[in-house]
This record gives structure tokens, sequence and C-alpha cells, in this order.
């Protein structure tokens, strides 16, 4: 327990995901320090119930939202820790260069030029995005000499580890893995763990980004030996797709508050 928090009465606040996780309890003020910036009167939820799920995961000592305007699940409502964090930095921005197996780096205020090469691509957010949501307007699956284009809703998200497409989208990717199948018992594609998966590059105007196979191949499947479930799953007809860590492990990206925008640029070091 933190010497300096103290207890906010009267309030509580709860949350769930899409994984049916969930976790509700109270919530307190405290200072909260980010890479040397201390934040005064921070408001942290400190769980007092939580799903199997989130105790099970001993990697997990807690989450940092930084959506683009979701509103705080305190009740009555209180500012997030990123709306008392904005005015302290230099720039509203947060980047994120993530790392396949390897340690990433996050960045609050600025943007550091020695971890991307070429430009910048900036995407505009939808009207009234409470996430990190946009459109990405085209995708590429397998070996196909082709795209298909379209356009489809996504929110970029740190907290998602997979990427979650639209269940056509995803049908059409595993077509092209011989040995894939969906396991009906719980909608979930797999395949043999010695597969080599293919590429799958998505389309933002006329900038793409490569997600090499061998970062889909996700993680062994619990109980069922050498059976794999891929990382590229259907997003179960939710209105967006969710580009989670294994699309941000391919590229550079910005979340610009002030702009309204996702930035979006090549890794300054290619990719492992």
């Amino acid at each position: 327990m933190s010497s300096t928090a103290h207890k906010l009465p009267n309030t509580t606040w709860q949350i769930s995901y899409g994984d049916d996780s969930y976790a509700y309890g109270t919530a307190w003020k405290d200072t909260v320090v980010i890479g040397g910036i201390n934040i005064t009167g921070a408001v942290v939820e400190s769980a007092t119930e939580v799903s199997e799920q989130l105790l099970s995961d001993l990697d997990l000592a807690g989450i940092f939202g930084v959506a683009f305007n979701l509103a705080s699940r305190v009740y009555p409502p209180q500012p997030t820790v990123f709306e008392l964090l904005g005015p302290l930095l230099d720039s509203k921005v947060l980047t994120a260069d993530l790392k396949w197996h390897a340690d990433g780096i996050y960045t609050f205020g600025h943007i550091n030029s020695s971890l991307y090469k070429g430009d910048i691509h900036y995407i505009p957010l939808k009207d009234d995005a409470e996430f990190w949501q946009f459109n990405f307007t085209k995708f590429h699956v397998g070996n196909e000499s082709y795209w298909l284009l379209s356009q489809w809703s996504a929110i970029l998200d740190t907290g998602t580890s997979l990427m979650l497409l639209d269940n056509e989208i995803v049908k059409m990717y595993w077509r092209t893995v011989p040995s894939a199948q969906l396991d009906n018992r719980y909608n979930l594609w797999t395949y043999p763990c010695d597969t080599v998966l293919p590429d799958f590059r998505l389309g933002f105007g006329d900038w793409d980004v490569t997600i090499p196979g061998h970062y889909i191949n996700y993680t062994y499947v619990e109980n069922m030996n050498s059976t794999c479930m891929g990382g590229i799953q259907s997003n179960m007809g939710e209105e967006f797709s969710v580009l989670g860590d294994m699309f941000l492990k391919a590229v550079f990206a910005i979340f610009d508050f002030e702009g309204k925008r996702i930035g979006l640029a090549k890794k300054a070091q290619p990719l492992n």
C-alpha cells in the first residue's frame, strides 16, 4: 500500500474487456510517476474483485489506459491520469516502438526521430472517437498479387495482443494456410506449430504495413500437443477491428492527442 495514497470516499469503478475478463473496486488519489514526471492528484483504481483471466496473468501488475477520449470508469466521474499528464508534456503525444521478442519503448511528450525512418504517415481519427479509431483501406492476403480494396474501421490498441479483424478478412488469410483449422469450441484458428505462416499487409491510403508471418505464429494451445493459435483472429462481429501489439511490433506508431490522428512510420531498424 502506498504511504501517500488516500481513498476517495463513495467512489466505485468497474470495467470489462472483450475476452469477458472484468474488474471492479475502489478509487484512490496518489502521485503517479512516469519517466520522472510526477503526476500529483492522480486517480488510481484499486481492484477489489477481478476475473480469473486477470488473476492468472502473472505478468500483469496493472493497466494504464491512454484512450483518446474515453471517460474515466470511476463514479462519480474523475479526471483520467492522461488528462493530468497532458499539460506536463512538451507535446501531447505518445509514441510506441514495440519489438518482437524484445523490450519496446514508449515515449511521452516527444517524437524520437532515431526510432523511425522515412516519412510519418498520418491518419485522422474518426469523428467522435473515444478510442484511437480510424480506417484502413486495403489488405493483402498471403502470396496473392492483388489488394482487396474497401474501408474498415479499426482501433490501435496497446492493450490487445492480437489482431482482431472482420471475419471475412480472417477467413481469407487462413485459407492460404492449408493446415489451418477453425476450432469451433473457442472460435479460434489453429494450425500445427511448425507451419510457416504467410505475411499479412494492411494498407492506409497509399502506404502499407507488412506484418511478418512469424509474428503471427502466436502461441501454443494449452493441452493440445504441437498445435498453435494464430495472432489473426475474428473480432466476433464487433463494429471495428483491433490492431494490437502484433501490428504495433511491425511499425513505429504515434498517438497524437492534439492533432486527433494516428501516425505510422517504418522502424529505424529492420524487423527481426
